[in-house]
């Protein structure tokens, strides 16, 4: 039997989309998941990669990038037997757009595969012209994939879409067989990977890291990723005024040397103010490695980690990720017992094994419908 090939759509990697926090954001970490680790008799992966748009660009450098990912999709296309395309939409979707009528006049049948948590938001506020376009693909989709649950239900009762949840993983390779104690000394150890800027409430974090350390709490957090300028201001403007509790600034690391840092670490924190935050990798992976996590309740974050396995913020202030702070260090064996449970959630439900299955599983849904 020979093999199909399926391409897949997303941003280009680079030395920067390999670091966490090099700001092109968990598409390239996804991209990376699936090159790297989907495995099929009947089916082969291949990247398509779009470009991102840079820092200042204009008007022209936009046609100009469209124009090479579509001239992409028909070199590559025209030897394919499907596509699947890792959604952006907001600004995105006139790429997707041309895409998905390219893929039309190829007769290339397509996965849309909905990421990130603001896509209900996003439809039901975005330019008239922009639902049209974003409706077009969903009707024209053979396949489509939801990162989160709710958005199963809200297309089919909206749309009377057949859409299929499926949730983001980690690759059944690097699940460690035991994971490091956690809040085995004095100190609490406390991780935030991402873009340090305003949405992630990073500046909350270091108030309320500066609270729990006045409060008798001995804390030492590290920062991985890129600093944006504001807050790098913020935080020497503080380090010079002097704080009660170290703190680490790596910048942003490769995918190795950030598992490391889940290893040595007790706490993870994702203070995120995103409404529509997604099932983000590095949640996934902090769970993996069996550590205490601290997060808002925004987008998926809750639903992924749940009350029973991590402490979710009732709000983004100070105060609040204080407390939880004090909390964990007092509380020791009920906050070893909810990392344990956010473990044992990641490998029932969270993992490739499964996920790839399902995914060669919807690629033959997707070749069976072309030609």
């Amino acid at each position: 039997m020979s093999r199909k090939t399926i391409l897949l759509n997303g941003p280009a990697l680079d030395s920067k989309s390999a670091s966490y926090g090099g700001g092109k954001g968990g598409a390239a970490r996804s991209m990376s998941l699936y090159l790297d680790g989907f495995r099929s008799e009947e089916f082969d992966l291949q990247p398509c990669f779009y470009s991102v748009r840079q820092k200042g660009a204009g008007p022209f450098s936009f046609v100009a990038r469209l124009f090479g990912d579509v001239r992409e999709v028909f070199r590559k296309g025209r030897s394919a037997a499907g596509m699947h395309i890792i959604a952006q939409y907001r600004t995105a979707i006139y790429r997707e757009f041309s895409i998905v009528l390219t893929c039309q006049v190829l007769r290339l049948p397509f996965l849309y595969h909905i990421k990130a948590g603001i896509f209900i938001e996003w439809l039901n506020s975005s330019r008239s012209w922009e639902r049209t376009m974003a409706l077009f693909i969903l009707r024209r989709a053979k396949v489509v994939l939801c990162e989160g649950e709710v958005y199963v239900d809200y297309l089919n009762s909206n749309f009377d879409l057949d859409s299929h949840y499926f949730p983001n993983f980690v690759l059944d390779e690097e699940v460690p067989l035991e994971v490091a104690p956690k809040l085995a000394n004095e100190a609490v150890r406390v991780l935030f990977v991402g873009y340090c800027y305003e949405g992630k409430g990073v500046f909350e974090l270091i108030d309320g890291c500066e609270l729990a350390a006045r409060n008798g709490v001995s804390v030492e957090l590290t920062l991985v990723g890129q600093e944006h300028e504001d807050f790098t201001q913020f935080l020497d403007a503080r380090l010079a005024g002097g704080l009660s509790f170290s703190i680490a600034r790596p910048g942003p690391l490769g995918h190795g040397e950030v598992l490391a840092h889940y290893r040595s670490h007790d706490v993870f924190c994702m203070p995120t103010r995103h409404q529509g935050e997604g099932h983000t990798n590095t949640v996934n992976e902090a769970m993996m490695m069996g550590m205490v996590i601290v997060a808002t309740r925004h987008g998926f974050l809750e639903s992924v980690l749940a009350e029973n396995s991590a402490f979710l913020l009732n709000e983004l202030t100070p105060p609040e990720i204080a407390k939880n702070l004090r909390f964990i260090h007092e509380n020791r064996d009920e906050a070893r017992r909810r990392a344990t449970a956010a473990r044992a959630r990641l490998m029932s439900s969270f993992t490739s094994e499964a996920a790839f299955s399902n995914l060669a599983a919807y690629y033959a849904v997707l070749t069976q419908a072309s030609h």
